[in-house]
């Protein structure tokens, strides 16, 4: 472990310098936000970007709890734990890492626990750490070897099959 320690010959030189400096002036109470600047002129957010090659990567780091909505997002891996809506490219739980809430995305790899709406258009993929609970439907299906999957379990096929009659009623998407 690190631990300095300072001759006085170092402290007073840091208390020479730090005099020197003069006053310390208070910053403005006013509270600022760092994404007013992104908003247009009516205040509103700018509209999602639709080029998937953007270069928009989250992540959620071991020890974080993060309840949120992610959009427009190229490539999202999650060591902490997550709860939320997530839209992605590819979306990556980590081992010991947690996602649940309703998830759409390009790709999806499970080492950790996916819990929840899971559309996964073209490949998902549960690792042999993997637990995934929920309703899913895909593209193609992968589970390794010590990999659990359990719930509602559709591919795109199925899931069309399903919605058509609601979509004939007038009540789909």
């Amino acid at each position: 472990m690190f631990n300095p320690t300072f001759t006085e010959n170092a402290d007073q030189s840091l208390r020479l310098e730090i005099e020197a400096l003069g006053p310390v002036q208070p910053l403005s109470t006013q509270k600022v936000s760092p994404f007013k600047s992104r908003l247009n002129q009516n205040g509103q957010a700018p509209p999602l970007l639709e080029d998937k090659n953007s270069e928009g990567f989250v992540i959620i780091g071991k020890g974080a709890h993060v309840v949120a909505e992610i959009r427009n997002c190229t490539k999202m891996e999650v060591d902490g734990y997550l709860e939320g809506t997530v839209s992605a490219g590819e979306v990556i739980v980590r081992v010991g890492g947690g996602l649940r809430g309703h998830v759409q995305s390009e790709r999806a790899e499970v080492h950790g626990t996916i819990e929840g709406q899971v559309q996964v258009k073209d490949h998902l993929d549960i690792r042999s750490t993997g637990v995934a609970s929920g309703e899913f439907s895909y593209g193609k299906l992968s589970v390794a070897s010590g990999g659990k999957l359990a719930g509602k379990i559709l591919n795109h096929e199925q899931q069309s099959e399903q919605d058509a009659p609601l979509q004939r009623a007038g009540l789909g998407a």
